[in-house]
Formats: structure tokens, sequence, C-alpha cells
């Protein structure tokens, strides 16, 4: 039904937020389909913004995804794509590649 076509966000600069994007196509009818984001430590607060943790062993990085609470699939076949930012002056993270499960529902 859907194939997820992110890429890597690249280094974190600290300084400043990194930003980047995920896309997931859909491969049937879901047009107008709502798209929930969950991860093992996500949340979703009431502003609609999501939070997230990427991890590299016990080291976490933060991120956001910015109104998911509106997400939802826009045309049969295109998917839905958002943006992911890490937000600037996350100081003690250690070198190296961090990584997080995030899970797409669509619910029709």
């Amino acid at each position: 039904m859907a194939s997820a076509e992110g890429t890597a966000l690249g280094p974190y600069p600290i300084v400043s937020p990194l930003l980047g994007s995920v896309g997931v196509k859909t491969t049937g009818n879901c047009n107008g389909a709502r798209v929930t984001l969950s991860s093992v430590d996500g949340s979703l607060s009431a502003s609609g913004v999501f939070t997230g943790f990427m991890r590299r062993g016990a080291a976490r990085l933060r991120y956001t995804v910015s109104g998911a609470d509106r997400l939802s699939v826009q045309g049969n076949l295109s998917g839905v794509t958002f943006g992911v930012t890490v937000p600037a002056g996350q100081w003690n993270v250690v070198s190296g590649a961090y990584s997080d499960t995030l899970t797409l529902t669509f619910t029709f």
C-alpha cells in the first residue's frame, strides 16, 4: 500500500536547525486518508507538532514534524510528504549516525 522514500538528513550543524523531508508514496486509492505518526518515544502536542527522538546507542537527538495533526494523502498515487526539523542547540550529542523508526498509520 505504501513505501517510504525519505532521505538521510545529513550532518547536524548544532548552531542552526537541520531541515529535511520524508516522502511516503501510496500504491492504491488512498486520496484523503488521514496520516498519523508514531514512534517509541514520540508524542503529538496539542499544537499539532510531533516530537520524536533519533538514537545512537544511549544518545538521543530530538526532531519535530510541524502540522502532524493535519497530514493526509493528497491524490491516489502521490502519497504524503512532510518536513522534519532537528532543532538547533542540542549540545550533548555524540558524533555518528542516528536513527528512529517512524510508523505512519493511514486511516480511511
